[in-house]
């Protein structure tokens, strides 16, 4: 369930939004970075393993 509370980051390019969110586990974190194409209707979910590797899909270029 994705509420403000974790949801770390939103952009916006040429139709293209972008959002990460970071679920904060007892055990571990899950991470997630949500790709929607609005010209298209069109989009898909990432689930990183790490932060990190959030991190940098959330700012990969092609994204965008």
């Amino acid at each position: 369930m994705s509420t403000i509370d974790n949801h770390f980051g939103h952009r916006e390019s040429d139709g293209v939004v972008v959002d990460l969110f970071w679920d904060r586990g007892d055990t571990e974190d899950e991470f997630r970075v949500e790709v929607e194409d609005t010209r298209l209707g069109t989009g898909f979910v990432l689930h990183p393993l790490t932060g990190s590797e959030a991190i940098e899909a959330y700012h990969h270029p092609f994204a965008a």
